[in-house]
């Protein structure tokens, strides 16, 4: 239907799908909450929380404690996530911070540095991954 990158198109028949957005160059601090569809191209700091999917812009930038149904991460985050379904990071995505959720995707060139606890439908913990080795000074300098 649509490729990641595109924009929802603005029609009668989608306005009421459009969900929440914090565009580019907008920035919000606090705690966010939102249902349906919520896409950030902007800057939010502070604690997100969505009943639905949630989607990161190539140029977004998210400090934060985040929950949503669905994740999909084409800028930055860095903050602990818990997806009730799917943790996407695409090749542009960066997740610094620790995940939970049942499917995790990481696309070629998407980076992730933290932990991932992955849940079976009823919520249990099924797998766990760690870091094996702390990181050098020189590694926390970039």
């Amino acid at each position: 239907m649509f490729k990641k990158d595109d924009p929802i198109p603005v029609s009668a028949e989608n306005l009421d799908k459009m969900g929440t957005l914090v565009g580019a160059g907008a920035v919000f601090e606090g705690t966010l909450r939102a249902k349906g569809l919520l896409r950030i191209d902007g800057t939010v700091k502070g604690e997100v929380i969505c009943e639905g999917n949630m989607v990161i812009g190539k140029d977004g930038k998210v400090e934060a404690r985040v929950e949503a149904v669905n994740l999909t991460i084409g800028g930055g985050l860095k903050g602990d996530v818990k997806t009730a379904e799917r943790l996407e990071i695409l090749p542009s995505g960066k997740l610094e911070g620790n995940a939970v959720t049942k499917i995790i995707v990481i696309e070629d060139g998407g980076f992730f540095s933290g932990s991932c606890e992955m849940l079976t439908p009823e919520g249990k913990v099924v797998a766990k991954a760690r870091p094996r080795f702390e990181r050098t000074d020189v590694d926390k300098a970039e």
